[in-house]
């Protein structure tokens, strides 16, 4: 374990050095030393029933026809969820990435908005701005920074036989 940790660090440093960028792990908590830079982001994962349902802000979707996923009830055309109101514990965080799993049949999308704030907000706050995302998972561009965090996911089709599917949400943040 110890080698393993060791290689790791080293790549980590090296990376680093040579500008490659950020390094993203399965590791979900900060690993930091005094008077040493290298760090791991944190990642807030939503991939349950669940998570997908704790925040009981959801529109035409249904989460439990495929335990874990959000499509769209059969007779709608669009739909939306929204995400629990997320602390992570630090002001100013900076999220790096937001990425999702999902199954998109031909004439179907899945978008996002997403909105943080160094304030505390609750689900239906409007006082706090939404931004839209553009492209395709991963974005890692135009995201907000602040302690607390929320994702908004809009699905849409175009024929009600059939339906896209969101199997899991990740958000990266140092």
């Amino acid at each position: 374990m110890r080698l393993i940790t060791c290689l790791l660090t080293t790549i980590a440093v090296l990376t680093m050095a040579y500008g490659v960028g950020p390094i993203y792990g399965f590791f979900q908590t900060n690993q930091t030393k005094p008077a040493n830079t290298f760090s791991i982001d944190k990642c807030w994962t939503q991939t349950t029933q669940g998570d997908f349902e704790a925040s009981g802000q959801q529109s035409n979707v249904d989460t439990s026809t495929v335990p874990g996923d959000v499509r769209l009830y059969n007779s709608a055309l669009s739909g939306n969820l929204k995400s629990i109101v997320f602390d992570t514990g630090n002001s100013n965080t900076q999220f790096d990435s937001l990425s999702w799993n999902s199954t998109l049949p031909a004439g179907t999308t899945i978008t996002f908005q997403i909105r943080a704030s160094n304030k505390k907000f609750n689900v239906n706050d409007n006082s706090i701005p939404w931004t839209n995302l553009t492209g395709l998972s991963p974005v890692s561009t135009g995201l907000p920074t602040g302690r607390y965090v929320q994702w908004y996911v809009f699905l849409t089709t175009k024929s009600m036989q059939v339906t896209p599917a969101l199997h899991s949400v990740d958000l990266w943040y140092h």
